[in-house]
């Protein structure tokens, strides 16, 4: 079997390591701490946390503990031992000195397992060990955990610490922090932060969005119309604002074949499952108040598809809110 000359072989070298020990008792700590490195680089993990479980707690020297610590963290999580490797982390946060950099790696750790509560709750103590100072992403990954949570208000403020911290391409947060607010229904608000962004960058295609979505709420339809335009002359595939024009030429004009156009072209832009429930069931309610069955049968179907019931289940008598109202 060929051995590559240049790769180094961790195994040997940890065996070689640990032979040391007899001639060299005064680098106790050194041998177990450089051995542990090598056992995890061997990819002998079953054998490295045997070795780190028997080195904690006869290794006295700081930096070598947190070697043994990092290496046995490794190896843990490599056989699937997840709950042991964190608290391994936690005992290695307790003893540091410099805690935020293992309070930045264990909420990376919970964030990895998709524990949104626990990446919070470290991410949070990292704020404040650093009394705030810190990266924007740490502020953006809080604002984003917190949106899954639907706590908007905090996501908000988070988005905001991030916007008012970043120097450059800031625009995309400041887009963010208004649509926080929004979504916590408060968009005279949310329009402040909007407009920011659009000072930026003029021809952002969200920020145009927003801006148009915020507009369209109030009913000023001439600069929804307009921050719509805006938007698809920088982004043509914005199935969003696709959606918004059928509603604004239906619901305010009337025109149902102008309203059926922009939703079928929205569904050509690849929407989110959520949109494209909802352009089906438009479109099953346009087809059939043009007494198009056929049409209005086909997208009811796919609708209910799209939210995943057999499409045997749909067939009967229509609904009454097909014939009623406008489209959303």
């Amino acid at each position: 079997m060929y051995n590559d000359p240049a790769k180094p072989d961790y195994a040997i070298m940890a065996k070689q390591t640990m032979e040391g020990l007899a001639t060299h008792p005064e680098d106790t700590d050194y041998i177990y701490a450089y051995t542990a490195s090598f056992l995890q680089a061997s990819g002998q993990h079953n054998e490295n946390i045997e070795h780190c479980y028997k080195a904690l707690p006869i290794v006295k020297i700081k930096e070598c503990r947190e070697f043994l610590q990092q290496f046995i963290v490794y190896s843990l999580e490599a056989v699937g031992r997840i709950d042991e490797a964190f608290e391994i982390r936690k005992q290695t946060l307790e003893e540091s000195e410099c805690k935020q950099f293992v309070l930045d790696d264990i909420a990376e750790a919970y964030e990895k397992i998709n524990d949104v509560d626990n990446a919070i709750k470290y991410y949070e103590l990292y704020v404040e060990e650093t009394k705030g100072l810190c990266d924007t992403y740490i502020f953006t990954k809080l604002a984003n955990f917190y949106e899954t949570k639907k706590d908007y208000e905090n996501s908000y403020k988070y988005f905001l610490k991030a916007a008012r911290q970043e120097s450059r391409e800031s625009t995309w947060l400041w887009i963010n922090t208004g649509r926080a607010l929004a979504l916590m229904g408060k968009e005279e608000e949310a329009m402040f932060y909007f407009q920011v962004a659009l000072k930026i960058d003029p021809v952002n295609a969200n920020a145009n969005y927003y801006t148009g979505l915020v507009y369209h709420h109030k009913e000023d339809m001439y600069r929804a119309l307009h921050h719509y335009t805006e938007a698809l002359k920088s982004n043509p595939g914005f199935p969003e604002v696709y959606t918004n024009l059928a509603a604004i030429a239906y619901n305010e004009n009337g025109d149902i074949q102008e309203a059926i156009q922009n939703i079928e072209k929205a569904l050509t832009l690849n929407p989110d499952k959520q949109l494209i429930i909802t352009l089906y069931l438009n479109l099953s309610r346009l087809y059939n108040k043009v007494a198009d069955y056929d049409k209005h049968e086909y997208y009811k179907g796919k609708m209910m598809e799209a939210i995943g019931f057999p499409v045997e289940f749909i067939e009967g008598d229509d609904d009454e809110e097909d014939n009623e109202g406008g489209i959303v």
